[in-house]
């Protein structure tokens, strides 16, 4: 790397973008199918008669609705503020022992 070159920083996918996911991080895998498998398969129903043609354009919104849906409750469960951390154990003599050390009854 040459160092007088600005480090850039890669663009987020498009469906994270799309989709302004602040806390999912989808993967390469689940994008393609809530993308393409949802696609596919509102053509395959409407192909074989099973669907309306808008069932092209209602499938992958509906999918991507449960998708932002998610990331929205995904933010509102998650812990705002830090907690405190918990209080140190206070440990008894016998505890700070190691199990080698009682079994031959030495420190």
């Amino acid at each position: 790397m040459n160092p007088d070159q600005p480090v850039v920083e890669p663009k987020p996918p498009l469906y994270w973008r799309a989709l302004r996911l602040q806390h999912l991080r989808p993967n390469g895998w689940q994008r393609a199918i809530l993308v393409e498998g949802v696609l596919a398969l509102a053509v395959v129903l409407v192909l074989a008669d099973v669907a309306t043609a808008w069932t092209l354009l209602a499938l992958p919104l509906a999918s991507a609705l449960l998708v932002k849906g998610h990331d929205v409750l995904a933010g509102l469960l998650r812990p705002r503020t830090r907690t405190a951390p918990p209080p140190e154990r206070v440990t008894a003599p016998s505890e700070s022992l190691s199990a080698t050390s009682r079994l031959r009854g030495t420190p």
